[in-house]
């Protein structure tokens, strides 16, 4: 998908991102974003340290708690392991 990472300061999730993970008692994962107009967001990596999320799309078209919603289902992938 071609997701760049992105810093606190671009990710426009990641307020979002920092509350789940806290709430979760979990380290915070990468995020990613990637160009593209399709509503779609994923959790990636394929071990402990590249761990990631990348949403796209979703960000144009998702309220506050929609996108929440989508993040923290994307979160739990990343923390059972499944993201491959």
């Amino acid at each position: 998908m071609k997701g760049k990472i992105v810093t606190r300061e671009q990710a426009p999730t990641s307020g979002v991102v920092d509350h789940l993970c806290a709430m979760a008692d979990m380290p915070k994962p990468q995020v990613a974003i990637a160009r593209c107009r399709h509503a779609d967001a994923f959790a990636t990596g394929r071990d402990r340290a590249r761990r990631g999320l990348c949403n796209h799309g979703i960000l144009r078209r998702l309220d506050e708690p929609e996108l929440e919603a989508v993040l923290a289902h994307e979160l739990s992938h990343v923390a059972h392991r499944d993201s491959l």
